[in-house]
């Protein structure tokens, strides 16, 4: 891989006549870093955060990294990450350290000491639906949010949405 001088663009052999924007090479140079220094994991449950910072470097940079419909930015120094929530979507979203949880606010920077942290989805508190038994001749009155957990049973009992 090599960076042409003269337009600042990746080719991907010394005789530029490969493909002019290598754009493969420049999203692994990316992901190398963003998962690698970055320590970013996608877990199950919630996205891991366990940056490392470059050597030599001061600071590092995240922007932009969206996870459950939101945008998150991930600042790290020397002994410090600063995670920001900067766009919210439709989850509200908590970090998640070893001796401590702090809900994410939009645009509110919250400041800790460099370590392994989670961000997760806050849980939402599930209600409890008793939908009517209905026959089968009926079934054309039930709301298609219910109707879609089992198309084919016309036969509907206690639900969770």
């Amino acid at each position: 891989m090599k960076v042409l001088c003269c337009v600042k663009v990746w080719t991907e052999n010394k005789k530029k006549d490969g493909a002019t924007n290598f754009i493969t090479g420049m999203g692994g140079f990316l992901q190398a870093l963003l998962f690698g220094y970055g320590g970013v994991r996608l877990r199950e449950k919630s996205l891991e955060l366990d940056p490392v910072l470059l050597p030599g470097c001061s600071e590092m940079r995240f922007m932009g990294v969206d996870y459950m419909s939101s945008s998150i930015s991930l600042t790290v120094v020397d002994r410090n990450m600063t995670i920001t929530l900067t766009s919210a979507g439709r989850f509200p979203l908590r970090l998640l350290l070893e001796s401590q949880s702090i809900d994410l606010v939009l645009n509110q920077p919250v400041i800790v000491n460099r370590t392994k942290a989670h961000i997760t989805v806050i849980q939402q508190q599930q209600k409890l639906f008793y939908g009517p038994l209905i026959q089968d001749n009926t079934a054309e009155q039930v709301p298609e949010i219910i109707r879609h957990i089992n198309p084919n049973n016309h036969h509907y009992s206690p639900q969770y949405l």
